[in-house]
């Protein structure tokens, strides 16, 4: 059933809901609404922003202070890895797309040795940060399991991975899929229709592949 409100869009994933007034609360629950303080919506929809916007935030000068600071304690790493092996611009755009993809950095030693250890290798950022997530798997993954120790996700089917590892391109810059855009639609919106599941049980979107 439908009760009173507001038609809106919750912020963090994009799902319909209702703005509707406490006297309404009650009914809601017993249909089966989940009920969502205004607060706590405006907190998600001001962490979102932030989150959506922290890699621009990530300036040269941020990362040289947090060069400077895991000096004083793994001074070894640093010296390695900048300018040596890669440049301080070259290190902030790493940083800026694990944040970029809400990966934490804040373990910024396994960042560096990661990097000195493949940065003599190849200088594509896309590949140096790839790298970074393998390193950082374990605190990635740890993000995201519930209480029990367990990884709620979504899984391609493997004919549309291989359809989609068949038509990958590489170019200069970067990799990219040259897939019609009807069916970059069609794959969304079933993505979205097997995440919906998981994101209404309270639990992060996770599509693995």
């Amino acid at each position: 059933e439908e009760i009173q409100g507001i038609p809106t869009q919750e912020p963090a994933f994009g799902l319909q809901a209702i703005w509707a007034p406490a006297a309404q609360r009650d009914r809601a629950e017993r249909l089966g609404y989940t009920i969502v303080e205004p607060s706590a919506v405006l907190a998600t929809h001001l962490t979102e922003i932030i989150m959506n916007f922290a890699a621009e935030i990530v300036s040269r000068q941020d990362v040289q202070v947090l060069v400077d600071n895991l000096k004083k304690q793994s001074a070894a790493v640093v010296d390695e890895l900048t300018p040596a092996i890669l440049t301080l611009g070259e290190v902030q755009k790493v940083l800026q797309h694990l944040v970029r993809e809400r990966v934490s950095i804040r373990n910024l030693e396994t960042i560096f040795e990661t990097l000195a250890d493949f940065g003599r290798r190849t200088k594509d950022v896309e590949v140096l940060t790839e790298y970074v997530r393998h390193a950082l798997a374990r605190q990635i993954c740890a993000d995201y399991v519930d209480e029990e120790g367990r990884l709620l996700v979504v899984t391609l089917a493997p004919e549309l991975e291989q359809e989609i590892l068949t038509a990958a391109r590489k170019a200069d810059t970067a990799e990219y899929i040259p897939v019609a855009p009807e069916r970059a639609d069609a794959i969304a919106a079933r993505a979205v229709d097997a995440l919906q599941p998981l994101v209404a049980s309270g639990h992060d979107p996770i599509v693995l592949t």
